[in-house]
């Protein structure tokens, strides 16, 4: 009995120690896959991809062999192996993530534009040093590494420029080739002249400056628009080729459009000696309307005036029946005083309003009062082309935004963000959202007033321009934030 007794505490204790040998190994597993983890959110599969690809095999060859119930000893071969790796790998990317630096940045400005997409072999011949210079440095051999780094750095650039340049520049090329299919060079060749010298000047600016995109895309859509018109005028050309009647009946449309204003003035326009009369007459007849609604506008500012001179002439009878309706002065006086209230609101309400739109220099910001919302539409406040990231030049202004809430304690902020039509829509959305929400957090940051409730942020995106998506001056009014006090006019009266 006491034989069988020990073996069974023997038995007892071996499955225990099994089970702690086991709960040991598994925490091992746990602590390398949070290794593999870190060197994936430092990019090693692409700064150290032959380390951590035997970091990520031995892993799970060591997960698999865990979970078959495989010795703990096999389980340890693959485990050690996998740290070996790792330790190798994060070796590597201390050196990468110095090394490379400037290698990386230039591919994520090609990313940025798209270059993939639009400049596909440029970029990937910046790809394939990148990963040549990441081979050398897995070998040891960091001279050679960082040759091919700064090959592949001047690659991404260039790839940079290629699809900046297709992005902007793409659309009017594509335009001046239509038109040239459809043979505008021989019926328009002065206007499609000019859209060629506007394409050119477009390229010259980003060869200069690849990242002045907005004067670029100015002339860009300048060049366009001289290619539309350049199609058109070819169209109408070889109209006319086609019919006898062809000038004549261009002539009778030009007729037929200035008749349409003239008609408008009361005007019975006469064509016999070309359409020089007409349009002639039309100006002497707008001329001499202008003239009359000045003189409209000055009797108008005489009678006004007499007006008031009535107005003041009924106080002054008003005062002298006043003494003879002593019954009614204790109800005037009453009202009297109410307005008198009202009024000293009112001035209270235009002077705070009026400190508020004082702090604000005409370049930063446009404020203004819908219903009872005040809104500060933020002209000076900037951020770099697709992000969302507050510079400390902005903190100034923003300084003054809080000033402008502290005027009206309690009230809801709505934080808006908007941008112009330049890129893809979805991006657009995004980047409103994300850069409303870090002027949003930032208010939060610096006013302990506010409450997280109290400050909401949304972004519309490109749905809610405020000037023509067609010039650089329009879109950069429409790249805004504009901070919205609710009901800040119903709360200051």
């Amino acid at each position: 009995m006491k034989k069988l007794l020990g073996s069974v505490l023997v038995l007892l204790m071996i499955g225990l120690i099994g089970t702690a040998a086991a709960q040991l190994i598994e925490e091992r597993l746990n602590e390398t896959g949070q290794a593999i983890d870190d060197l994936r959110a430092r990019n090693a599969q692409l700064l150290s991809p032959e380390n951590f690809g035997d970091a990520v095999e031995n892993y799970e060859r060591a997960s698999k062999e865990f979970r078959s119930g495989a010795s703990s000893a096999n389980v340890d071969k693959y485990l050690q192996r996998a740290n070996d790796a790792v330790r190798q790998a994060a070796y590597v990317l201390d050196i990468a993530e110095k090394m490379f630096l400037k290698m990386l940045e230039a591919r994520q400005a090609c990313q940025e534009v798209e270059a993939s997409t639009y400049a596909p072999e440029q970029y990937a011949r910046a790809q394939k040093k990148l990963e040549d210079a990441v081979a050398y440095l897995e070998k040891g051999k960091n001279e050679a590494a960082e040759e091919r780094a700064v090959e592949s750095e001047g690659l991404f650039r260039d790839a940079e420029l290629l699809a900046i340049k297709e992005n902007i520049i793409g659309k009017p090329e594509r335009a001046i080739s239509e038109a040239l299919d459809n043979d505008a060079d021989e019926y328009a060749p002065v206007t499609l002249q000019k859209a060629k010298d506007l394409a050119m000047q477009a390229e010259s600016i980003l060869n200069k400056d690849r990242y002045a995109a907005n004067d670029a895309m100015q002339k860009a859509e300048e060049s366009m628009y001289q290619s539309r018109m350049a199609l058109y005028i070819t169209s109408r050309a070889k109209n006319l080729e086609k019919s006898a009647s062809g000038y004549e009946t261009l002539y009778l449309d030009i007729q037929g459009y200035l008749t349409r204003v003239v008609r408008e003035l009361n005007l019975d326009p006469q064509y016999d000696n070309g359409m020089g009369p007409p349009i002639i007459e039309m100006a002497q007849t707008i001329k001499s309307i202008l003239e009359t609604n000045r003189e409209e506008s000055l009797r108008m500012n005489e009678a006004i005036v007499e007006k008031n001179h009535m107005i003041d002439s009924l106080q002054t009878l008003s005062d002298s029946l006043g003494k003879e309706l002593s019954q009614l002065q204790g109800n005037y006086n009453e009202e009297l005083e109410r307005q008198k209230k009202l009024e000293e609101a009112r001035k209270r309400q235009q002077a705070k309003f009026d400190r508020i739109f004082s702090l604000f220099t005409q370049s930063e910001a446009v404020t203004m009062i819908e219903t009872n919302d005040l809104i500060i539409r933020l002209k000076g406040l900037t951020f770099p082309p697709g992000k969302a990231t507050l510079s400390p030049e902005s903190y100034g202004l923003l300084s003054k935004v809080l000033s402008a809430i502290q005027e009206f304690p309690g009230c809801m902020i709505m934080v808006e963000g908007h941008t112009d039509s330049y890129g893809r829509e979805a991006a657009n959305q995004a980047l409103s959202e994300e850069r409303a929400a870090s002027v949003r957090t930032y208010l939060l940051a610096n006013d302990a007033s506010l409450t997280a409730e109290m400050v909401k942020a949304v972004g519309y995106g490109e749905d809610r321009p405020v000037a023509s998506n067609e010039t650089a001056e329009g879109r950069a009014e429409n790249r805004r934030i504009e901070i919205i006090i609710k009901n800040a006019k119903k709360d200051t009266f």
